[in-house]
């Protein structure tokens, strides 16, 4: 933006103009009225000393340089066959024009000066400002093409200062929308690939024995009840997979509005322990509810902490080939301790950093009743809740969850 553009196209520049037009006519009008009065004082302090000279002169005590209207009534006595007098309109003076324009252009010529001094000044600072705002205008056009600009381009305190400040602000809020949105999109494409590909195995499956079912007429009942138990294991595996997915979708958008209730945790984790009974009598896993606290009341959402659990319980089932499986409750000033362990064969301190990713599962673990996602949703749950799960694991002694809320 150029100084004509500045000058055209804002709105204060013309105001400034205005504002300068308005003061020079306003000036011109009080410099004419002062000028008139200035001047009728003037040329009636000239007939003042006029008269006293007049009257004085011949006087011992007379002093021209020393006017003081001492002589002025003697001097109104002499000249007033010829109408002058000391209360005369000084207008009859044909020096008092003269006079009013020399006041005048004094007083107009300083008042221009001053304002044109002004408007310049004014104008300056306006376009320094224009300038200034055009470098946040032009940073915020490279915010949109490159995310790295640098904004803050003022150290000004001001509203100016403020402007590029939250201009500033504005330009990480979107680095890290971007960013945000980049790592989104990227775990979205990872999720869906690997969502596909626990799909394909369990359609390839159904879809195997569905066609040797109906193609082979001579199949045996034994036969044909194991096609048909495969394709309902995999039904199973893949609705549970849907399920799961469509409970991480909603955690992860937030879209969850969990119901907090002063609760005993205690019948919580018990009910959890309920729902899982028929999996782990199938597996020959015993499991065993340990109360460190005795009752223990906390704010929580039943249902999806009950889920959390769950999930907890379910992983030891299906990955750490254990027999026990002990959820042990603990209550201290500080926090509450939901712990689910297992004598199981533990886990390599490489995997740990990876359980809670979504299909994290060991990738020699071939357990159809798992779909890799459950741990994610019961770290969400417990982060809903003010917690975090901690992993303890050694190869062959087994692993603990620790769920840690704290108070």
């Amino acid at each position: 933006m150029d100084k004509a553009d500045k000058l055209v196209n804002n709105r204060e520049p013309k105001r400034l103009i205005a504002f300068f037009v308005l003061i020079v006519l306003a000036s011109a009008v009080v410099g004419f009225i002062v000028s008139e009065r200035i001047a009728d004082r003037i040329v009636s302090e000239q007939i003042t000393a006029m008269l006293d000279t007049a009257g004085g002169v011949g006087k011992d005590d007379f002093r021209f340089t020393d006017t003081d209207g001492k002589y002025a009534a003697e001097g109104e006595e002499m000249f007033t066959k010829y109408g002058i007098s000391a209360d005369m309109d000084p207008q009859l003076m044909n020096n008092r024009d003269r006079v009013r324009n020399t006041v005048f252009a004094a007083i107009f010529g300083t008042s221009l000066l001053l304002s044109l001094l002004w408007l310049i000044l004014s104008l300056r600072q306006v376009g320094g400002i224009y300038d200034t705002v055009e470098k946040i205008r032009q940073n915020c056009i490279n915010i949109t093409w490159n995310s790295d600009s640098d904004t803050f381009i003022t150290e000004d305190t001001g509203c100016i200062g403020s402007l590029s400040y939250a201009v500033s602000l504005m330009s990480r809020q979107y680095t890290f929308l971007a960013d945000k949105a980049e790592r989104e999109r990227t775990a979205l494409a990872d999720f869906l690939t690997d969502f596909s590909h626990q799909i394909k195995t369990s359609l390839s499956v159904v879809r195997l024995n569905t066609d040797i079912m109906l193609g082979m007429d001579k199949l045996s009942a034994e036969r044909r009840d194991e096609l048909a138990d495969e394709i309902e294991r995999n039904t199973d595996s893949m609705e549970s997979l849907v399920k799961s997915a469509l409970r991480l979708a909603r955690l992860n958008s937030g879209a969850v509005e969990y119901k907090m209730e002063e609760l005993p945790l205690n019948n919580t984790c018990a009910s959890a322990i309920r729902r899982l009974s028929p999996l782990l009598r199938n597996r020959s896993i015993s499991v065993e509810l340990i109360e460190l606290s005795g009752e223990i009341v906390m704010k929580h959402d039943r249902l999806w902490l009950c889920e959390a659990v769950e999930n907890l319980i379910k992983n030891c089932a299906d990955h750490s080939e254990c027999t026990e499986i002990n959820v042990t409750l603990e209550c201290t000033p500080t926090a509450v301790t939901v712990s689910v362990s297992d004598n199981g064969k533990g886990i390599p301190q490489s995997d740990i950093p990876h359980i809670f990713e979504r299909f994290g599962r060991p990738r020699n673990d071939i357990t159809m009743n798992s779909v890799g996602i459950g741990m994610s949703v019961a770290q969400k749950i417990t982060e809903a809740h003010n917690g975090e799960i901690i992993v303890y694991s050694e190869v062959g002694h087994g692993t603990r969850f620790d769920m840690v809320f704290i108070k």
